[in-house]
């Protein structure tokens, strides 16, 4: 402040002696914010000076992110896909490791008095298996569409490479009493940025979701085709307007109030490009070291040296600068002296190979639930304890992602199956359609179970797993899930199993020996037949 006004008043007798004094405190004030100023307390990574100059301070949400940007991404990440095996393995391990061979759907319906009910389970799990291979709209595999599981597979990738996949309900042919219910994949493309349509009042939109008041989605604003279809780009005539309702939106939001995805692969792809940049240089590197085998110095008064080129030979690039022409096996003209050198072309470098795992590691840490190895593929330094450790970390990520997709694909689309098979009869000896209208939320209720991490020691986790069942720490359906196994499926077969045996006369011993039950924890007679026989189970005493 006092030195403010003392400029000011200089600047009334001499201003170009206060043009100095106000440029030397400027500097002075600029030299305090960048070596962090005189102030204390506070956060220092807020704070402006040589350390954080360089870091950008803006902060705009995922929604006010340049959508441009966002095009590119997902333009880079599917050429990705195709191009680089790295990339490939990603979505094929992610893929594996969160659907698998489908996720299995295990209904948890219940009776008004909390019971499980039953007869509306089993009903369930036969309808689920009969609609697996039409859901698609697209019609039967092997006739163009693909049985759900493989559905999930594509609506996955699709997931990561664009940042989101539409899915549309659509309804398809009776047969019988099995549901008319069947799901389009819509690609993201197909979201129609800017606003098209002939309604006059003004729409909330949101580069192809159109919102309420209250900020809340009403419809999806998507195109006929794909934008580089040859049928027809987006026009009024080629826009449809899809409410909520006939449309899910499978995306992960990393931000309050998000509105659309943002690919994957995001955080990857500069690291990728860095990687592919490197192992083509040393390729090249390689190669041209290989061509060049000896040098040597020509003597005094000698003017050439080998085999001359044509005449002919352009040594010359498009743009006029001179090239050197090279071939496997050649020596290099050193010039003077006579002197034939050894050549090494220290290729190819012997660090390559770790910098580049390196490298790929830290792609495999940009996407949920991908380690390290699984990259690479290279396990030859790997110990046991430090696969578990990477398994260990990985999974809680991988059962995240099982969690988020059944809760934003296969839950829904499971909800409107059964309402339609409900509405077509397929439970007409289960259940009055009034009772599951009044309780939708209790018959609607399931769990899904997708693929579990695999036992990189069995035996030991065996073990563990009896000890915690019989310490009372857990219980046969919590370790049939732990190893993606449907608990009720294991005591039917173990059902039908017995029953087998027991029509087929199969000894005791060998049922108990098969099922690894032993004979010492087998129960006791019952004590009215060793009351009959007279044998008390004491031993003589002679």
């Amino acid at each position: 402040m006092i030195g403010n006004l003392l400029d000011n008043l200089v600047a009334v007798f001499s201003p170009v002696r206060a043009a100095r004094r106000m440029h030397a405190r400027a500097t002075l004030q600029q030299i305090a914010a960048y070596s962090g100023g005189t102030s204390t307390g506070g956060h220092k990574a807020g704070k402006l000076n040589r350390l954080t100059k360089g870091v950008p301070a803006r902060y705009t949400s995922e929604n006010a992110q340049p959508r441009n940007d966002i095009v590119r991404m997902r333009a880079l990440s599917w050429d990705l896909y195709r191009n680089n095996p790295q990339a490939r393995k990603v979505c094929r391990s992610l893929e594996s490791k969160v659907i698998g061979r489908g996720m299995r759907l295990q209904s948890q319906a219940t009776r008004l008095d909390g019971t499980a009910h039953v007869e509306f389970r089993s009903m369930v799990r036969l309808l689920w298996t009969a609609v697996q291979a039409r859901l698609d709209y697209r019609g039967r595999p092997s006739e163009g569409g693909q049985i759900f599981s493989d559905l999930c597979k594509t609506a996955l990738r699709a997931c990561m490479l664009s940042g989101e996949t539409l899915y549309r309900y659509r309804v398809g042919e009776r047969q019988g009493k099995l549901p008319t219910e069947q799901v389009q994949l819509v690609h993201a493309d197909r979201l129609v940025d800017a606003l098209i349509t002939n309604q006059g009042s003004a729409i909330n939109y949101f580069y192809g979701i159109e919102l309420d008041d209250n900020e809340r989605r009403v419809a999806y604003h998507i195109s006929k085709y794909h934008p580089n279809d040859p049928r027809g780009a987006p026009s009024i005539g080629n826009v449809i307007r899809v409410p909520t309702d006939e449309m899910g939106h499978l995306y992960i939001a990393e931000d309050i109030d998000q509105l659309r995805g943002v690919p994957w692969f995001g955080p990857v792809l500069i690291k990728n490009q860095e990687t592919s940049d490197y192992e083509y240089s040393e390729l090249k590197a390689a190669a041209v070291s290989a061509c060049v085998v000896l040098g040597y110095r020509r003597s005094t008064g000698q003017s050439a040296f080998g085999v001359n080129q044509p005449d002919d030979w352009d040594l010359t690039d498009a743009d006029g600068n001179k090239m050197t022409a090279m071939q496997p096996g050649m020596l290099m003209d050193l010039g003077r002296t006579g002197e034939i050198q050894g050549f090494n072309p220290m290729r190819p470098n012997s660090s390559a190979s770790d910098f580049v795992n390196h490298m790929i590691r830290s792609q495999a840490a940009g996407v949920p639930g991908t380690k390290g190895s699984t990259l690479t593929g290279d396990y030859k330094q790997s110990s046991f304890s430090s696969e578990r450790s990477a398994d260990n970390d990985a999974w809680p990520e991988i059962e995240g992602v099982q969690d988020w997709f059944a809760a934003n694909f296969c839950q829904p689309i499971y909800e409107r199956v059964v309402l339609s098979a409900v509405l077509s009869g397929w439970f007409a000896d289960t259940l009055e359609i009034e009772d599951f209208i009044a309780r939708k939320g209790d018959y609607l209720a399931a769990t899904w179970h997708g693929p579990v991490a695999r036992s990189i020691n069995p035996t030991d986790d065996a073990k563990a797993a009896r000890f915690r069942i019989q310490n009372g720490q857990s219980s046969p359906q919590i370790e049939a899930a732990l190893l993606g196994r449907d608990w009720q499926e294991i005591v039917r077969d173990i059902d039908e199993y017995l029953k087998f045996c027991e029509e087929n006369d199969i000894p005791d011993s060998v049922i108990a020996q098969t099922l690894g039950i032993d004979q010492q924890d087998a129960p006791l007679e019952d004590p009215e037949d060793v009351e009959q026989t007279g044998d008390t189970g004491d031993k003589e005493q002679d």
